[in-house]
């Protein structure tokens, strides 16, 4: 996992995972605080797989200065990874991708927003660049 250097976002990532699925599949997970003096309304965290938004339509409550929250469904129940389930999801070898993690947008209480959009679109086109790359260095 990788997190995107963006120094005037008031947005901090803690305690960053990339969680692999027993039964499939694989998923970022993410603490993030608000390191800023002012509340938020609703915020928007990307990278090449999708976004994911918190907003205050959902919680009933502003993400206030100091405190932490995970975007999106945070009912995830973490494992201990044993030897049995490194095997079964195949987690030895090489790397096998990088992921990018970076805040597309802040919406404060007081109306102002913070914007990476277009930063977030450039990353995008950016990723699919490589894939292709990726795709055409695997079939030769």
């Amino acid at each position: 996992m990788v997190i995107a250097y963006q120094p005037e976002c008031k947005l901090k990532f803690e305690e960053v995972k990339f969680l692999a699925g027993v039964d499939g599949g694989d998923s970022p997970s993410v603490l993030v605080r608000n390191v800023g003096t002012r509340p938020i309304r609703s915020f928007t965290v990307g990278g090449a797989w999708g976004t994911e938004t918190w907003s205050e339509e959902f919680t009933k409550k502003l993400f206030m200065p100091g405190e932490r929250t995970v975007p999106g469904n945070d009912d995830t129940e973490i494992l201990p990874l044993s030897k049995e389930l490194r095997d079964k999801l195949k987690l030895d070898g090489p790397m096998k991708a990088v992921f990018v993690l970076m805040v597309v947008r802040v919406e404060y209480a007081d109306g102002s927003v913070y914007s990476a959009e277009p930063t977030y679109k450039a990353f995008l086109k950016f990723a699919e660049e490589l894939l292709d790359l990726s795709n055409g260095a695997k079939s030769q």
